[in-house]
Parts: C-alpha cells; structure tokens; sequence
C-alpha cells in the first residue's frame, strides 16, 4: 500500500483547487464540484489518475485591440520563488476595470497584492463587437526566473 500513497502524496504536490466563477459578480465563487481519483498499477510500478470537474459554459470572447496594463513588480522579498496568480477582472464596455479578484494563486496569497495592484489599473479597448455589457476577464500572471537577476513576471506563460 506505500507505493500507492507515496504516489499519491507525489500527485497532490501538482494539485490546485481552482473555485468555479460567478461571472455577474466575477468573482470567485463556493460551487460543488467532483472529481474521481483512481488507482492502476503494481506496487511496483502505482499509477495514480485524477478526473477534473467539468468545465464552464463558453462565454463570449469578444476581440480585443489592447490592454494597457501597469507592470506588476516581482516583489524583492520573494525573488527566488516562482509563482503563478489567476485574477479576474469586472471591464465595463468602455474598458474600464470595475473590479478585480484573485481566483488562485500559488503560493497562496504571495504574488497576490502586487497582480491587484496592476489588474484594478487596466484599460482594455475593445475590437468589433465589442461587449454591450460588463465582462469578466480572467488572466494569468506567471512569475519566473532563471536566475536570480532575472525576476520578471510574464502574462500567460514563462519563457
């Protein structure tokens, strides 16, 4: 049974609760979701599968010409740690951020202070069509480094 949960403690390293989204309100929100955990495998050779809730309902994307966003600053007491911060955004038609929360963040609560700063100090301008109502908009901060003078913080992925 140890090679089972020694693989298992080795799969929940990897996992990250991520709450389901009230897009009226964009903002993180309590939902009940299930998933499936399995086991396959030997002693010698444990697989551990996990199944992931089902995802949300599309929603409209509409195009966007620009996001004028401020630079988030890797803070200096955490240079040495990589992080990723998913906030969302409340934008009104004229592009206009009407608020903004963090929807996960790893490690929790460290890069999160210094995403809210930027996000909450956006501008998006809209292609056509633009929305005719709010929107939220999620985005993904990643904070990477090489090396250590290297501390920056990328939307979307690391380079």
């Amino acid at each position: 049974m140890e090679p089972f949960a020694a693989s298992v403690r080795e799969a929940l390293k990897w996992w990250r609760f991520v709450p389901a989204v009230d897009r009226s309100r964009c903002e993180p929100n309590r939902s009940t979701a299930a998933f499936a955990v399995w086991f396959e495998g030997t002693s010698d050779s444990p697989k551990v599968y996990f199944s992931f809730p089902k995802s949300a309902d599309s929603v409209f994307r509409p195009s966007v010409l620009s996001i004028d966003a401020p630079t988030v600053r890797y803070p200096q007491k955490l240079i040495g740690i990589e992080g990723q911060v998913r906030v969302l955004r409340l934008i009104d038609p004229s592009g206009n951020v009407k608020s903004a929360a963090v929807r996960s963040s790893t490690p929790y609560g460290a890069f999160d202070s210094a995403v809210l700063k930027a996000a909450r100090n956006t501008k998006v301008r809209w292609g056509d069509p633009a929305p005719s109502q709010d929107l939220c908009v999620e985005q993904t901060y990643q904070f990477c480094m090489s090396r250590r003078i290297d501390a920056t913080a990328e939307f979307e992925a690391c380079k």
